[in-house]
């Protein structure tokens, strides 16, 4: 097996760099898709606790919970400033 300059120097070889970036990818994908679940059940149980209709959208949810004052004005713009960041 032939060894290259670049595997000499502590580089990956071919075909590795492009696995790990692949790998990656993918966990990173997982734990998207992981947390887009969590959120969707934190808010499908939260619309149950308090009664306000599930749309799947945590803002709306966070804007019932305001209505029927589950939460104060300051816990709702505290979540609108960290979305904007």
């Amino acid at each position: 097996m032939k060894q290259t300059e670049d595997d000499e120097e502590g580089q990956l070889p071919a075909g590795e760099n492009e696995r790990k970036h692949k790998d990656t990818y993918r966990n990173e994908e997982i734990e998207r898709r992981t947390n887009e679940i969590r959120l969707k059940n934190m808010i499908i149980r939260l619309s149950k606790k308090y009664g306000v209709p599930v749309t799947g959208d945590l803002g709306e949810l966070l804007e019932s919970l305001h209505q029927k004052k589950i939460i104060t004005h300051k816990q709702l713009v505290a979540f609108y400033e960290d979305k904007i960041e």
